[in-house]
Formats: C-alpha cells, structure tokens, sequence
C-alpha cells in the first residue's frame, strides 16, 4: 500500500510504500527443440544396406533437394546395396561411373520416386498401376505370395516413414 504519494525526488516523483515489492518467479524454461522431421535422406542413411542409394541421392542435386525436404511427400523405392551391385553390372558400369553421369543417375531414381504416397496395404492381389516421376514411366504393385511386389522386385522392407514420405526397400 502507498503510504506517501508524490514525493519530489529532484526531476522524479517517489511513491513511499509500506513492503518491498517481490517479483515474479522467472518464466519457465523453454522446453528443448524437437528433434528435425525425418527425411527420405536421413531415414536412408541410418540403413547400411542402402549406403549405394544415399551415394546416388547425393550425386543427383535435383533428387537430393526432395529427399532432405521433409515436407517432400512422395513413395520411394529404395533399393539395396545388392540391387544397385546387379544394376550396375547390368548397365556394364562402375559405381563411379554411374554417380558421374547425372542425367542417366537422375532418370534411374525418379523411376524409384511415385508421387502417389501408398502403404504396403495398397498391394492387393490385382496389380495396381502408380506414376512414377519419370513421365514415361509407371510401376506396378502387386501382393503376390504373401510378398508386396513393386514391378519384379521384392519389398524386403515396407512402410518406412519418412517425413509425409513412405520408404519401400526393395531387392532389385
């Protein structure tokens, strides 16, 4: 309570008050930031057997963009490291190779890349035709024998999230 009021203090005013005002306690600590939103880059990165296709992703400046995004909502097929082994030898060239030729590099991932998000739970037993962004190209998902089928490749690792993206690691 003020018990004199309007005391001149030279060019200030004084309020004379009968307790010593205490002030609040310090706000709350700001809770630690959240962990960044998993990435199609980061999520491939922590699988050994698709260091190949992290390799490729970051050897294509336009794919790499997307897959560090994690706003980037898109179904990738990920392929193995053994996957990538038979390819290139289909292809008759060296890993190297392949990683310095981004315009081929770039066409082989975008076949791998459907902007169509889908689960493993979209695979019925009739085959399902899904764009790719590759504008000639289409894969077909399919369950066949109890295994979801992407085209002749096998999904040996379904329904990874990654960001709004689903990862499918696939053996071809």
């Amino acid at each position: 309570m003020v018990t004199t009021a309007d005391v001149q203090a030279g060019a200030s005013i004084v309020h004379i008050i009968d307790k010593v005002l205490m002030p609040p306690p310090p706000p709350s600590p700001s809770p630690p930031p959240s962990p960044p939103p998993p990435t199609i880059a980061s999520v491939a990165s922590g699988v050994d057997a698709l260091s190949t296709l992290v390799a490729a992703v970051s050897a294509s400046p336009a794919i790499l963009a997307a897959a560090t995004d994690p706003t980037t909502a898109v179904s990738v097929l990920a392929p193995t490291n053994d996957a990538f082994a038979a390819a290139l030898s289909m292809l008759g060239l060296t890993a190297e190779q392949l990683l310095a030729d981004t315009e081929l590099l770039t066409t082989i991932l975008s076949y791998h890349i459907s902007p169509t998000v889908f689960t493993s739970d979209a695979a019925g037993p009739t085959p399902l035709s899904l764009p790719t962004l590759l504008p000639y190209g289409e894969i077909v998902v399919q369950r066949m024998n109890g295994n979801v089928m992407v085209n002749d490749a096998t999904v040996v690792i379904p329904d990874v999230v990654a960001g709004q993206s689903i990862v499918h690691v696939i053996d071809m």
